[in-house]
C-alpha cells in the first residue's frame, strides 16, 4: 500500500530537476518511490510504500542532492 506526502521545497523546480529527483529517489530507494508534479513548481507529491521505506530515508535522498524541503500534512 503506498502512502501520498506532500513535498515542499524552497526551491522551484523546473522539468529537469523533478526528473533528476526522481531518478535519484528511485536509485537510492530501490524503486519503491514515485513523484507527482503539482501545478507550483515547489511541490511535489511523494508516493512511497512504507513498508520498504521511511518518510525520513526519502526526505534525507531529497536532501542530499542540496534541496532543502519539508512534508506538508495533507
Amino acid at each position: 500500500m503506498s502512502t501520498k506526502l506532500l513535498l515542499h521545497t524552497k526551491q522551484a523546480l523546473d522539468n529537469n530537476v523533478r526528473a533528476a529527483l526522481k531518478d535519484h529517489l528511485q536509485a537510492e530507494l530501490a524503486g519503491e518511490t514515485r513523484l507527482e508534479p503539482s501545478t507550483k513548481p515547489h511541490l511535489l507529491f511523494a508516493l512511497y510504500d512504507p513498508a520498504r521505506a521511511t518518510s525520513q530515508q526519502l526526505l534525507a535522498v531529497v536532501q542530499k542532492r542540496g534541496l532543502s524541503a519539508r512534508f506538508v500534512d495533507l
